[in-house]
C-alpha cells in the first residue's frame, strides 16, 4: 500500500480573496449600503420612527446610519490601500462617540446630520449607543486589515465579538422586546442596527476562517456532508428550546431550574446524536479513502511509464513492473534501495546535493533541465533518461513520485532524424529538381544547384534574389506570377501554384511550372514557402504541337463526307462533324447530349438508345442501322459505326455515318430479284423433271424394241441420249437441292454435331463399306442450327473425301475447337488434295476439277455446304496443310447464340493468308 493520505477536507484554507469571498461581501456591502441609505432617508424625511421598526423601540441615528455606508462601500474592495477613507473614517466617528460617553463631553458630531427629535435631551439625542459604537470600531478594525494569513485572527476575533453581540440582541428581540432593558449596554441598540452589524460581521468572518467550511456546505465531500448534518441542530435547536423556555417561563408552566436542565438534556441528546451520526460518517470515508488508496496502488503498478516513490532520504519506498522491467531490479531489491545506485557512478556524488536540494523546495517540475541525464540498471549498463519529480505529502513526511523515461528510443529516432537531415541535403544538392525555399518573415530565398543550372545563373543566396528571380520573369506574367503568391500567402492558401516564362540570361526564354507548400503557424500566419519548379519548355512545345495536330484533326473531321461524331463515357454527344449538320439541317446545340436522337425515326428511337446503352455497359463496339431524319424532312437509312476511343479508361465513342438509302433500296431490290430467280430456277427445274424422263424412258424403250434393227453406231447414240437425259436430270436434282438451301422456314434450335454426324455415317454405310474408309470422330459439340442441313454438310464432305481417295484406304478425322465465341470444324483427309489456285472455285455451282469418266458427280455438293454454312452465320474454307490430302475447316455459332449471329472477322481477316502454298481438297 503507497504510505499516502489522501488529504480532501484537511486542505489549507483558500485565501480570502476567492469568488466565494467576493460575493458574499458584495451582497453583504450592497444591503448595508442600501439599508444605511434608507435609515438616512427616514431622519430626512421626517419619519424617524422607522428608524426604531417598532414605536417605542431604539432607533438607529444618522451617524450610524452614515458608518454602515461607509462600510457597505469599504467592505467589498479587496486591498486596503483602496479603502483610505472609508475604514478610517467610520473608525473615526465609532471613537468619538466612545470619547464623549468615556470623558461626558459634547464634540457636536451627534447631531450634524440631522436633528433628533424623539430622544430627550438629557439622554443625547442623536447618538449612537456604547455598545453600537464599539461594534462599528470593531468592524471597521477587521475590515480595514489586509486579508493575510498572519492577521486572520484580528480579522475573525473582531468580526466574532460584533457578531456575538449582534445576535444577541437579535434573539433578545425575538423572544421578547421588553426583556432588552435588562442587558445593561445593549438596552439602546436599535433592531436594524443589530441586524446590519450581523450581516456585516458575518460577511468578515466567512471571508475569513469561515470561508471554506461554507465553500463545503453545497459540495460532496465529508466535511460538508458533516456541515449539513450539524447545522440544522446548532441554529435551530437553540432557537427553538430558547423560545420554549421563553414562552412559557412567564406563563408558569415551566420553571426556571427545570428549563434550565430541560435545555441542557436536550442539548446533551441532540450533541450525541449528531456525533453518532458523523462516526459513522468518518468510518464510511475511512473505507472509501482506503479504497481510494488501493486504487492508486493499482494504477501506480500498472502504470505504463517506469515509477518510483522515493522519500527524504534518497530511499525507495515502491516501485512499479515497468520501473522493475527497465532497471533490472526486483520489487523486493528495490525497496530500500537508495536513488544513487540508479544513477551513473560517475555522477552520484553530484545527484545527492541535487535531491537535498529539492526537498528543501519542493514543487513538481522536471529534472535536469538542460543537461544530459542517464540512468545506470542493474548490470551497470547506461542509457539517457528523462525524470519528472512530483512532491506529494504523507503522513511520515514528504514523498516524491519520481517518473523516468527512457529516451534510447528517442535519441536514435533524433540521431535517424540528423541522418535523414544531412542526407536530404545531399539530396537537394545532387537531384536534378529545382527545389527553393522563401522566408516570408525576412524575404530570404534559397534554391539548390539545380535551380541554378535550370535558370542559367548563380545568383547570391537571400532577400536579393527573390529580387532577380522577378525581374527574370517575362513581362507579360510578373505581375500575374507575383500577385497570385502574395494573395495564397495572404488568403491562408496551404498551396500555390503558377505556370509562366522566364528570361535566362542567354537570352533562353522557359516555360516553368512552380508547385509550392506554404507552411504556417498554428495561428495561420505564413512562415515560409518551399516549391519545386519544373522546366515545361518541351512539354509546352509538345502541348503546342498536339493543339495544332488536333486543330487539323478536327478541320479533317470536319471537312469529312461522312457524318461523324464524339460522345462522353455517359453516351452525351459533344461533338458533331459538318457533314451530320449538314444532312440534318440542326445546329450542334440543338443535338448536344442526347438531342441527337430526335432525329432518329421514332420507331426506331428507343430500340437504339437501349442498344447502345447496352454497348456502354460491355464497352463494346456498335454496328447499327436506323433511319435519319435529313435536312428536308426525309428518313433515310444511315449505317452507324462507333468505337470506344480510350482503350486504358472509357471515355466515350467515335462514330460514322454512311447514307446507305439508296444501297439500301438496292439491296431490298437485288434480295426481292434472288428470291423470284431462286423461285424460278424451283419451278423451272421441276417443270423440267417430265420432259426429260419421257426422253430417258422413249430412247430405253426405242433401244429394246428395235435392238435388232440398229448397228452398233445407233445404239451408242441411244446411250448418250439416255445417259444425257439421266445427268440432266441428276443436274436438276442438284439444282433443286441447292435452291432449297436457306429457304426452310424450319427456326434454327440447338443441334449436337455428334449426333448430324452419326446420321451422315449411316446414309454413307455401303460407300465406307465397299471404300473400306475409316472415320474418326473426335468430341463434337452442340450448335444453333438445322439438323438436317448440317447432316447434308458431313455427308458431302466425307463423300468428297472417299470420292477422291489416293491409292491407301480413305481415312477421315472429325474435330471441333472454340474459336471466336463460336465452334471451327475440321474434316482431314488423306485423299488427291486439290491445288491452292482452285481453293475457291470448287466452291462454285456445277465447277469440277475433273473429268467425269475418273471421278462422276455435278460439282454441286460443296456449293451446298457452302450455301448451308454461311446461312448458319459461319464460314468454309480449304485450310493450307503440307502433307497429302486436304483439310476442310468451317465456323458455327455456340448454340446459346442467336440464330442471326455472325463471326464478327470473315475467313481473311482471320489469320488465313490469300494466297497458301499448299491446298489439298476435293472438287
Amino acid at each position: 500500500m503507497l504510505p499516502l493520505m489522501l488529504t480532501n477536507d484537511t486542505d489549507p484554507a483558500r485565501p480570502a480573496d476567492d469568488r466565494f469571498g467576493r460575493r458574499v461581501v458584495q451582497w453583504a456591502g450592497v444591503i448595508s449600503i442600501v439599508g444605511g441609505l434608507a435609515l438616512l432617508l427616514a431622519w430626512l424625511l421626517r419619519a424617524e420612527t422607522l428608524a426604531g421598526i417598532m414605536p417605542g423601540w431604539p432607533t438607529t441615528k444618522a451617524n450610524t446610519a452614515l458608518c454602515f455606508i461607509l462600510l457597505g462601500i469599504a467592505l467589498p474592495l479587496r486591498q486596503p490601500a483602496r479603502r483610505p477613507i472609508a475604514c478610517p473614517l467610520c473608525l473615526l466617528i465609532a471613537m468619538l462617540t466612545l470619547a464623549q460617553y468615556t470623558f461626558g463631553v459634547d464634540l457636536g458630531i451627534d447631531e450634524l446630520l440631522v436633528r433628533d427629535r424623539l430622544t430627550p435631551a438629557e439622554a443625547f439625542p442623536g447618538r449612537m449607543s456604547p455598545a453600537t459604537a464599539s461594534c462599528l470600531a470593531l468592524l471597521a478594525i477587521g475590515c480595514g486589515v489586509r486579508a493575510g494569513t498572519g492577521r486572520i485572527p484580528v480579522q475573525f476575533g473582531s468580526a466574532g465579538i460584533v457578531l456575538f453581540i449582534s445576535l444577541l440582541v437579535l434573539f433578545v428581540y425575538a423572544y421578547q422586546a421588553e426583556a432588552l432593558g435588562e442587558v445593561g449596554l445593549l438596552a439602546t441598540m436599535s433592531l436594524p442596527t443589530a441586524l446590519l452589524l450581523a450581516i456585516q460581521s458575518a460577511a468578515i468572518c466567512a471571508t475569513t476562517r469561515g470561508a471554506r467550511a461554507l465553500r463545503m456546505l453545497p459540495g460532496t465531500s465529508t466535511g460538508g456532508t458533516a456541515l449539513r448534518r450539524m447545522l440544522p441542530g446548532v441554529l435551530i435547536g437553540p432557537l427553538l428550546l430558547g423560545g420554549l423556555v421563553t414562552v412559557a417561563g412567564p406563563m408558569g408552566i415551566l420553571q426556571a431550574s427545570f428549563a434550565t436542565a430541560a435545555f441542557a438534556a436536550a442539548m446533551t441528546v441532540a450533541g450525541l446524536a449528531i456525533l453518532l451520526w458523523n462516526a459513522q460518517l468518518v468510518s464510511v470515508f475511512e473505507r472509501r479513502r482506503a479504497e481510494t488508496e488501493q486504487n492508486m496502488q493499482r494504477a501506480f503498478t500498472s502504470s505504463l511509464v517506469p515509477t518510483l516513490l522515493v522519500d527524504q532520504t534518497g530511499c525507495v519506498q515502491t516501485s512499479n513492473r515497468v520501473a522493475q522491467d527497465l532497471f533490472g531490479y526486483s520489487a523486493e531489491e528495490f525497496e530500500g534501495l537508495s536513488v544513487e545506485e540508479l544513477v551513473p557512478p560517475g555522477r552520484r556524488a553530484g545527484h545527492a546535493r541535487l535531491r537535498a536540494g529539492f526537498f528543501a523546495c519542493p514543487a513538481a517540475r522536471p529534472m535536469g533541465q538542460g543537461i544530459d541525464l542517464y540512468g545506470c540498471r542493474r548490470d551497470g549498463t547506461e542509457f539517457p533518461v528523462e525524470i519528472g519529480l512530483n512532491p506529494i505529502p504523507s503522513r511520515s513526511g514528504d514523498l516524491v513520485v519520481v517518473t523516468i523515461l527512457d529516451l534510447t528510443a528517442r535519441r536514435s529516432a533524433e540521431q535517424a532524424i540528423r541522418e535523414n537531415e544531412h542526407r536530404l541535403s545531399l539530396v537537394y544538392e545532387a537531384t536534378n529538381e529545382a527545389i527553393w525555399e522563401y522566408n516570408v518573415n525576412d524575404g530570404r530565398v534559397w534554391w539548390n544547384p539545380a535551380a541554378d543550372r535550370l535558370l542559367g545563373a548563380r545568383a547570391e543566396q537571400g532577400s536579393g534574389l527573390l529580387n532577380w528571380w522577378r525581374q527574370r520573369i517575362h513581362p507579360d506574367d510578373r505581375e500575374r506570377v507575383w500577385s497570385s503568391l502574395q494573395h495564397a500567402i495572404q488568403a491562408g492558401d496551404s498551396t500555390w501554384t503558377a505556370a509562366y516564362r522566364f528570361e535566362r540570361l542567354d537570352g533562353r526564354v522557359l516555360h516553368l511550372l512552380d508547385r509550392a507548400r506554404i507552411d504556417r503557424r498554428n495561428d495561420g500566419r505564413a512562415v515560409q514557402v518551399v516549391g519545386a519548379r519544373l522546366d515545361r519548355t518541351e512539354a509546352h512545345r509538345h502541348e503546342e504541337r498536339l493543339r495544332t495536330s488536333e486543330t487539323r484533326a478536327r478541320a479533317m473531321v470536319d471537312q469529312a463526307p461522312m457524318l461523324m461524331w464524339i460522345s462522353d463515357e455517359r453516351g452525351q454527344v459533344i461533338y458533331l462533324n459538318r457533314a451530320w449538320r449538314k444532312f440534318t439541317g440542326r445546329p450542334l446545340d440543338a443535338a448536344r447530349g442526347d438531342g441527337w436522337l430526335g432525329s432518329v425515326h421514332p420507331e426506331e428511337r428507343v430500340e437504339v438508345e437501349a442498344e447502345l446503352g447496352e454497348a456502354m455497359a460491355r464497352r463494346a463496339a456498335l454496328v447499327r442501322q436506323c433511319r435519319v431524319r435529313d435536312a428536308e424532312g426525309q428518313y433515310r437509312w444511315v449505317l452507324w459505326h462507333a468505337l470506344p476511343w480510350r482503350s486504358d479508361d472509357f471515355g466515350g465513342y467515335i462514330g460514322c455515318g454512311i447514307d446507305i438509302d439508296v444501297m439500301k433500296h438496292s439491296l431490298e431490290e437485288l434480295t426481292r430479284s434472288n428470291a423470284e430467280l431462286e423461285n424460278f430456277a424451283y419451278v423451272a427445274s421441276h417443270d423440267l423433271q417430265e420432259p426429260l424422263r419421257m426422253v430417258s424412258s422413249f430412247c430405253q424403250l426405242l433401244d429394246r424394241r428395235y435392238a435388232d434393227q440398229l448397228d452398233e453406231t445407233g445404239h451408242e447414240f441411244i446411250d448418250f441420249a439416255v445417259d444425257g437425259a439421266q445427268r440432266m436430270q441428276q443436274l436438276i436434282d442438284d439444282l433443286l437441292a441447292y435452291s432449297r438451301v436457306g429457304r426452310t422456314d424450319t427456326a434454327f434450335e440447338p443441334v449436337s454435331i455428334a449426333t448430324s454426324c452419326d446420321r451422315a455415317l449411316q446414309y454413307l454405310s455401303a460407300t465406307i463399306a465397299d471404300s473400306g474408309a475409316t472415320v474418326r470422330c473426335g468430341d463434337l459439340p452442340i450448335v444453333r442450327g438445322n439438323d438436317g442441313q448440317l447432316t447434308m454438310v458431313f455427308q458431302n464432305l466425307i463423300a468428297n473425301a472417299i470420292k477422291f481417295r489416293s491409292e491407301a484406304a480413305p481415312e477421315v478425322d472429325i474435330s471441333a475447337a472454340p474459336e471466336h465465341g463460336g465452334w471451327r470444324f475440321l474434316v482431314r483427309d488423306n485423299g488427291i488434295g486439290i491445288q491452292p489456285q482452285h481453293a475457291d472455285r470448287i466452291f462454285r455451282i456445277f465447277q469440277r476439277l475433273h473429268g467425269r469418266e475418273a471421278y462422276p458427280g455435278s460439282g454441286i455438293g460443296l456449293a451446298i455446304c457452302k450455301k448451308i454454312i454461311e446461312t448458319h452465320g459461319g464460314w468454309i474454307r480449304v485450310e493450307p496443310q503440307s502433307g497429302p490430302g486436304c483439310t476442310f475447316a468451317f465456323w458455327l455459332p455456340r448454340a446459346d447464340q442467336p440464330g442471326d449471329a455472325r463471326l464478327p472477322d470473315q475467313p481473311d481477316d482471320a489469320g488465313r493468308p490469300d494466297q497458301p502454298a499448299a491446298l489439298p481438297g476435293s472438287a
